[in-house]
Formats: C-alpha cells, sequence, structure tokens
C-alpha cells in the first residue's frame, strides 16, 4: 500500500511533506526504492517466518480463486475503460514527476494541476463516462463501502499534529535545536532514529495520529534549518506506520483485530509483533541507507 506515492497513505505522507517544505518529492526515485524494499520483503520474510516455526504446508494445496470466489472469464468493456483510465492516470503522474523539467507540459501539469487535480478528473471522468448505459463508478455503491469512521478519525488526527507541531507552540523549533547537535549532518543516523522511535510510537499509539506527527515534525525541523532528506524521511513515515502496528489494540484498526482472535494469544501477538519490528527497520535501513549515503 506503500509503493505508489500518488495514492493513499504514501500520497499523505509524500504530499503533505512536499505541501509543507514546498520541495517536490521525486515519484519516480521513491517508487524505486519502494519497489526494492518490497522486493527484499518478498524474498527475506518467508526465511524469517521459517525460522519462527511457520508450517507452509497447510497453504501447499490451497484453491486461490476457489478461496476468494474468482470465476474465470475475461473482463468486461467496463473493466476493461476502467482499468485503461486508471493507467494513464499512473503513467502522467510518474512522467510529471520524473519530466516536469525537460517538457513545459508536463511542468505545468505537476505545478499547475498537481496530483490531486488529476485525482480529481479521474474521479469525474468514472462518473461521468457509461458503457451500457451504466456509469464506470456508481457512486451509490461507493458510498456504501466507504469508512467515514476512518475519515474523522484522519481529521481529527491531523488537527491535533498541526496543533501540536504549529510554530505558536514552539515545539518543532525547540526539537529541532535539541536534535540538531545530535544529528549535525541529519543523514542517515537521524533516519535510523526516526524509523526507530516512529516504530516504536505506532505500536502503543494509533498509527495514522503518529503519521501526521511525524510528518508535522519533520516538516516543520526542515523549515527550521534542520537538514533532512524529505524523500527517504517520508519513505519512513509511510512504510514503519503500515508495516507493523500490532503490538497493542490501540496501534491500528489489525491491530485491534490481532487481539481480538479468539485463535491469537497475547504472548504471541507480544514476541511476534517485537521481532517484526527489529527485522522490518532493519530491511527499511538497508535500503534507504545507502541511498541517503549516494545523495
Amino acid at each position: 500500500m506503500s509503493v505508489r506515492p500518488f495514492v493513499g497513505w504514501p500520497l499523505m505522507t509524500c504530499g503533505s511533506i512536499a505541501s509543507m517544505t514546498k520541495v517536490p518529492i521525486n515519484y519516480g526515485t521513491y517508487m524505486l526504492l519502494m519497489v526494492i524494499i518490497c522486493a527484499l520483503f518478498v524474498l527475506t520474510y518467508p526465511l524469517l517466518m521459517r525460522l519462527c516455526g511457520c508450517d507452509f504446508s497447510k497453504i501447499a494445496n490451497l484453491d486461490v480463486a476457489d478461496a476468494f470466489g474468482i470465476k474465470e472469464g475475461s473482463i468486461n468493456k467496463r473493466q476493461k475503460l476502467s482499468l485503461i483510465s486508471l493507467l494513464v492516470f499512473v503513467v502522467t503522474v510518474i512522467a510529471m514527476s520524473l519530466l516536469n523539467t525537460y517538457v513545459p507540459a508536463l511542468k505545468w501539469l505537476n505545478t499547475q494541476v498537481t496530483v490531486l487535480g488529476l485525482m480529481v478528473l479521474l474521479f469525474v471522468f468514472v462518473l461521468v463516462v457509461k458503457v451500457d448505459d451504466k456509469p464506470l463508478l456508481d457512486i451509490r455503491e461507493a458510498s456504501k463501502g466507504f469508512t467515514w469512521d476512518m475519515l474523522f478519525l484522519i481529521a481529527i488526527a491531523l488537527l491535533l499534529s498541526n496543533v501540536l507541531t504549529s510554530q505558536e507552540t514552539g515545539i518543532s523549533a525547540w526539537l529541532s535545536g535539541l536534535l540538531r547537535p545530535v544529528f549535525p549532518n541529519g543523514g542517515f543516523i537521524f533516519l535510523i532514529a526516526l524509523a526507530v522511535v516512529t516504530t516504536i510510537l505506532t505500536n502503543f499509539c494509533n498509527n495514522i495520529a503518529v503519521c501526521f506527527i511525524m510528518i508535522n515534525l519533520v516538516s516543520s525541523m526542515y523549515l527550521n534549518g534542520f537538514d533532512v532528506n524529505l524523500l527517504a524521511a517520508s519513505m519512513v513515515i509511510a512504510l514503519t506506520t503500515t508495516i507493523c502496528a500490532f503490538l497493542t489494540p490501540a496501534s491500528s484498526m489489525p491491530g485491534a483485530m490481532l487481539h481480538a482472535d479468539s485463535n491469537m494469544t497475547a504472548s504471541v501477538v507480544y514476541k511476534g509483533t517485537l521481532l517484526l519490528m527489529v527485522y522490518s527497520v532493519l530491511l527499511l535501513l538497508v535500503v534507504l541507507i545507502p541511498y541517503t549515503l549516494l545523495t
């Protein structure tokens, strides 16, 4: 969920940091680093599971299509047009991020229309365009699956984090002055500290609130003269607040569901999450530390 920086959670981190600092984040570089991290996750996580004694034989003969109710057959016209419109959107966003300095039209899209504007255009497109007298997106059906409680939670978290890190409170300026002697270069040592602290906090507090607080904190520190690699910091925040937030029921919605599962015991959740916390931080830093050293 963190690979594409123009949707959902990564858009919230990258977009918010870029908006607050007025420094654009290169989506191409972001996606490349994220793909490398995901590839390492796919390759190494099964090994970690094996070391923990997981038995893979139980899912060896699992029929995925049957389990998820997938029926064979080609996609229809509505699905094809929806997929094509999404691909056009993705290619346009990546192109205007990578090539905006070379193509005036892409520069105009990147600075004037922005990713948010393209998302609005895509939304209008799927609402207006019809296939077989039906719109690509049925807004009434879509509204039934909208998580209003999550929207209000994000709004409250953003409000609280803005208050905590606003200029009037002086917290950001104080932290910047406190941390600058500890991390004089603001390099990979700071990223390690950011990853560790965010991972710990997000497992005790709500991960959405922690995400917003860290976004505001990093942006405010940067604006107060603290040298921060904003792309790397946005990746740290995006991943550490999503990949592992299960230690307590308050950490996230999946964390609450995990603790409520009758097949789980508290000790199993605690042990597994603590191991996953260490693994996720190491996985993240294995990619980001070389990147920061080379940039």
